[in-house]
């Protein structure tokens, strides 16, 4: 598995979000030059988190994005999975995948799934209020 840029800046947004005190807001354009971002890239990215219910967004002079949870609440598997996708490792290992005409015999599926397995629990285990720098 391999982040792509929309990962990559979708995790530097939230981050960036979440090091704001509790109750503040984001515009787009803040965020964009804070984390070097492209500003209609990041306007995707930050509807596609908005979509899966971890940013939230209010309009107008007062308004930005702020987190819906907790950054100490906020597993990284869940940004993981809205902004990538289902992390798999292997076709085999798909939530939806085709039938496979070595399912039965492939040795390498349990160790796939294993992987897997593994991967979910640890991203689950880190939370975004783990990435944020320590308060001084």
């Amino acid at each position: 598995m391999r982040i792509s840029k929309i990962g990559e800046y979708g995790l530097a947004a939230v981050v960036y979000i979440a090091s704001k005190p509790a109750g503040c807001r984001s515009h787009r354009d803040e965020i964009a030059s804070n984390c070097g971002i492209p500003k209609k890239y990041l306007a995707r990215i930050l509807c596609r988190l908005r979509e899966a219910g971890i940013l939230g967004a209010v309009r107008g002079a007062n308004g930005g994005y702020f987190l819906r949870k907790e950054p100490k609440a906020l597993p990284l598997l869940d940004l993981v999975v809205a902004l990538e996708g289902p992390v798999c490792f292997n076709s085999c290992t798909e939530p939806v995948s085709g039938d496979c005409p070595k399912l039965w015999t492939c040795k390498a599926r349990n160790i796939f799934e294993a992987l897997q397995q593994r991967s979910h629990e640890w991203l689950q285990g880190i939370m975004v209020g783990d990435l944020l720098p320590a308060k001084s």
